[in-house]
């Protein structure tokens, strides 16, 4: 076989591989190169939450027995509610059925998510979120009304 024209169909068989693929984003680069990639593992990007500032993204498991994942979100405030993984069956107690707070990554770990109340008089419950300074603020009641 002629070398040449197996060297040059080579080439020209990767040229129109790579026009034909889709390009391959920074996050799916990193992801396919982190020296911590594992099987069954999904990359959680990082998010940008202010010019300076970037949480951090990671790896969490592609699925987790009796939960699903719960993309992160922005709010109307501007705030960056991350990931979470959610209960599939709800808890109930005395007083009602319980919420769920999401967990989140802090950077070094999971923190894993807890059930609260329902409600609580007087007191309105405020998801947490990253600030823009890159700090997680953990939900909490917020008393509502005269003081």
């Amino acid at each position: 076989m002629n070398s040449k024209f197996f060297t040059g169909g080579f080439f020209t068989l990767l040229l129109g591989a790579l026009l034909v693929s889709p390009p391959i984003t920074a996050a799916e680069h990193l992801a396919e190169n982190h020296p911590y990639r594992r099987k069954g593992m999904v990359w959680e990007p990082a998010v940008r939450i202010s010019p300076d500032l970037e949480i951090p993204g990671f790896f969490r498991p592609k699925e987790r027995r009796g939960y699903r994942w719960i993309e992160g979100e922005w709010d109307e405030a501007a705030r960056w509610h991350p990931g979470y993984w959610k209960p599939l069956n709800e808890y109930r107690r005395k007083g009602g059925v319980m919420k769920w707070v999401g967990g989140y990554w802090s950077g070094k770990r999971w923190v894993g998510g807890y059930w609260r109340i329902p409600e609580k008089k007087g007191h309105i419950w405020v998801e947490g979120y990253f600030d823009p300074g890159g700090r997680w603020r953990a939900g909490r009641w917020k008393k509502v009304g005269p003081s």
